[in-house]
C-alpha cells in the first residue's frame, strides 16, 4: 500500500510500501481499543519545521525507517521476520480506516465488504432457492425466492426438518387445513392479538411418488414388495403472500417452488436443510482491526473474507486438514507452549520453550501465525494479538487484537464444528 498522510503540524510523506503499526504503550503492548495508527514519515527539509516532534511522531520516524531498511522484504512477506525487529513491538496489520461507515445497529464495519456474510444458491427442480446470512442477524439463515423471502432461527430450521420428514411420508395428521407442511411464527404480548407470520410450506404433488429405492411409482400402494413409498415431489412456499387475504402463504391461488425429494433430503449435505444450518454458523467479527467473514462455503470447509489493502473483499479458503492444523498452531500460541513436549520426568520447575511463531502448509500457500504480548489463564490479555497471514505474497491476512480473540476464535470453532471440520 503507497500512503500519503499529513499529521497535525507536521506535513510526512511516504511513497514506499508499508503496513499500518499499532503504537505501543509504555509496558509494550497494544493499548486497549486504540485504532491502527496510519504509517507516516517526517521530512526534516520541511519549511513549516516549528518545533521538536512529539513522542507519539518520534517512535513512528524510527518504526518507518526500520521498516524502509526492510521494506523489499516486508513488501514480499516472505522475509519479513518480527523477532529480527525487537525495537518494533507492535503488531504488522492490515489497514482498516476506523472511521469508515459501520452498522448503525452493530457498530461493526461494513464498508467494503458483501452484504451477506454467505449466500449459497441452491438448484432445485422448479429453478433456484437461495440462502443467505445478514450481518447482524447472528445464528439466523435467509431463505429466498424471488421477491418472497423470510429469516429463520434454528429452531424454525429444526421444526422444518420434521416437516420435510412429515411431508415425504405424507402423514395425515400433521398436514393443516390448507393442505400444507407448514411452519408459522406466532409472536404477541399478554393481552393483546396473536401475530402469525408464515414462514416455510410444502404441499406434496399429487401423483408424484418414489420407492425408497428411487424407482418412480403410480401410487403409494403401487411400491415394489418390502419397500416404502415416499412422495416425490412438493410446492415449497416461502413467507407471506402479498395477495392473501389471509395474510397466509397464498398456497390456493399462487403456484410454489418445485422441489424434489433429493432437494430436501435431511441427511444430505448439500440438501435445503443443512444448507441453511450451515449458514446460521457464519459471522462477521470486528477484530479490532476490521471485519473479518467466518464461513463454510461447501461441506468440510472453512472460508475467510477480509478487506486487501485497497479496500475491496480477498477469501481463502481451507479444507479440513488444512483446517485442524492451523486450528492446533492458534491453541499451542494461546497457551504459549506445547504441552505433549514436556518430558515425562521433566522437574517441578521446567519451563518448556515458549512458542510464538508458527508455519502451517495448506494447498493455499503456507500460512505464518504469530503471538505477540502476554498470555494469562482465563481470557486473553488486552495487550495480546495474533497475525494469521500467507507467507508469500497473497492479498489476504488478520490481525486480531486480545480485546477480539473471544469473539474470533468462537466464530471459527462454530464453523468449524457446523461443517464437520471438527466434531
Amino acid at each position: 500500500m503507497t500512503t500519503k498522510a499529513t499529521s497535525g503540524r507536521k506535513r510526512m510523506t511516504i511513497d514506499y510500501p508499508v503496513r499500518v503499526l499499532r503504537q505501543p504503550d509504555a509496558a509494550g503492548g497494544v493499548p486497549k481499543g486504540r485504532a491502527a495508527i496510519a504509517a507516516r514519515s517526517f521530512n526534516p527539509a520541511d519549511d513549516d519545521d516549528d518545533g521538536p516532534l512529539d513522542d507519539e511522531t518520534l517512535a513512528l520516524v524510527w518504526a518507518l525507517a526500520e521498516l524502509a531498511r526492510e521494506k523489499d522484504g516486508f513488501a514480499a512477506r516472505a522475509s519479513w521476520d518480527p523477532a529480527k525487529h525487537p525495537r518494533i513491538p507492535a503488531v504488522a496489520a492490515r489497514a482498516f480506516n476506523p472511521a469508515e461507515p459501520r452498522d448503525p445497529h452493530t457498530g461493526k464495519w461494513i464498508a467494503g465488504m458483501p452484504g451477506a456474510v454467505v449466500e449459497t444458491v441452491l438448484k432445485v427442480a422448479g429453478g433456484a432457492l437461495h440462502v443467505s446470512a445478514e450481518p447482524g442477524a447472528e445464528g439466523h439463515a435467509t431463505l429466498s425466492h424471488g421477491d418472497r423471502s423470510v429469516s429463520l432461527r434454528p429452531k424454525e430450521i429444526e421444526q422444518l426438518r420434521k416437516e420435510i420428514i412429515n411431508a415425504e411420508y405424507g402423514e395425515e395428521d400433521q398436514v393443516d387445513g390448507y393442505g400444507l407442511y407448514a411452519i408459522r411464527r406466532y409472536s404477541g404480548k399478554p393481552g393483546e392479538p396473536v401475530k402469525m407470520e408464515p414462514l416455510v410450506a410444502l404441499r406434496p404433488v399429487p401423483g408424484k411418488y418414489v420407492s425408497e429405492t428411487g424407482k418412480p411409482v403410480a401410487n403409494p400402494d403401487a411400491g415394489p414388495p418390502d419397500e416404502e413409498v415416499y412422495n416425490a415431489e412438493f410446492d415449497l412456499f416461502i413467507g407471506r403472500s402479498p395477495n392473501d387475504p389471509n395474510g397466509d402463504f397464498g398456497s390456493e391461488t399462487e403456484p410454489g417452488v418445485r422441489v424434489s425429494l433429493k432437494d430436501l433430503d435431511t441427511h444430505r449435505r448439500t440438501g435445503l436443510y443443512e444448507t441453511l444450518m450451515d449458514a446460521t454458523s457464519a459471522r462477521r467479527v470486528d477484530t479490532g482491526n476490521g471485519p473479518t467473514d467466518v464461513y463454510t462455503p461447501r461441506p468440510g470447509r472453512l472460508a475467510l473474507r477480509m478487506k486487501d489493502d485497497n479496500g475491496n473483499p480477498t477469501e481463502v479458503e481451507f479444507n479440513a486438514g488444512e483446517w485442524r492444523r492451523i486450528d492446533h498452531a492458534i491453541n499451542l500460541l494461546a497457551e504459549g507452549f506445547d504441552e505433549s513436549k514436556i518430558p515425562a520426568n521433566a522437574p517441578d520447575d521446567y519451563h518448556p520453550p515458549e512458542i510464538n511463531h508458527l508455519i502451517v502448509q495448506t494447498a493455499a500457500g503456507p500460512v505464518e501465525l504469530n503471538w505477540r504480548g502476554p498470555r494469562q489463564d482465563h481470557g486473553y490479555s488486552s495487550a495480546a494479538s495474533l497475525t494469521i497471514t500467507p507467507q508469500y505474497g497473497a492479498a489476504w491476512g488478520i490481525a486480531v487484537d486480545g480485546d477480539h480473540m473471544s469473539d474470533l476464535f468462537g466464530a471459527l470453532a462454530g464453523v468449524a464444528e457446523m461443517s464437520g471440520i471438527q466434531q
